[in-house]
């Protein structure tokens, strides 16, 4: 989400999409009126405008590295530049965790929360509930109103595991998705248990 407030700081539109380059390449190519700055995914994939409209390792890191030439430029650092734009938007904190589950354990286990979602997570109260059906994805919001938690639980398309998401504004979101993993392993009807979450 600091992606989103650094758009708005700049008088940009930025736009959500689900995971995968094809879907960032397609919401650019829908609207030909605007000129495509930056796309990345969770995964650390990264585009820098757009040719090649896919994922592109090498444009990105032609970019970083004017970046940092931009700050030594400055005498500042790419760290310092970073630390300012916590000053000024917040520090936003990721993390991730993934439950081993059989395939169809994963996606019941998804469905259990999608239908009977929790009203807390780790004590924090639950603020949200969005159900991103498309992407098979329940995403939660939870805690402090003004700078709540964001929580994102979906099963894996390509591995045996459920993994989970957090974002927190200067916060560790860890413990939260600790408990959220819990909670979907706990919502299995059959009560059948289940791995532990690993790191």
């Amino acid at each position: 989400s600091l992606l989103a407030k650094l758009a708005v700081s700049h008088g940009a539109h930025c736009e959500e999409t689900f995971t995968g380059f094809k879907w960032i390449a397609r919401t650019a190519r829908e609207r030909p009126h605007l000129r495509l700055v930056f796309g990345y995914e969770q995964a650390l994939g990264y585009l820098v405008g757009n040719r090649p409209l896919d994922k592109d390792g090498i444009g990105a890191a032609v970019a970083f590295v004017d970046a940092v030439s931009w700050a030594a430029a400055q005498g500042r650092t790419v760290e310092d530049r970073l630390d300012e734009l916590a000053a000024r938007h917040g520090r936003h904190v990721t993390a991730e965790r993934s439950v081993r589950l059989d395939p169809q354990q994963g996606i019941l286990a998804v469905r259990n929360l999608r239908t009977r979602p929790p009203t807390h997570i780790g004590g924090a109260p639950v603020l949200s509930v969005d159900d991103v059906a498309p992407a098979n994805l329940v995403r939660f919001l939870v805690g402090d109103p003004q700078r709540p938690t964001r929580l994102q639980v979906r099963p894996s398309g390509t591995e045996p595991k459920v993994k989970l998401y957090g974002e927190a504004v200067g916060s560790d979101p860890g413990p939260l998705l600790d408990a959220l993993a819990g909670l979907l392993v706990g919502s299995f009807s059959d009560g059948a248990a289940s791995p532990p979450p690993v790191p």
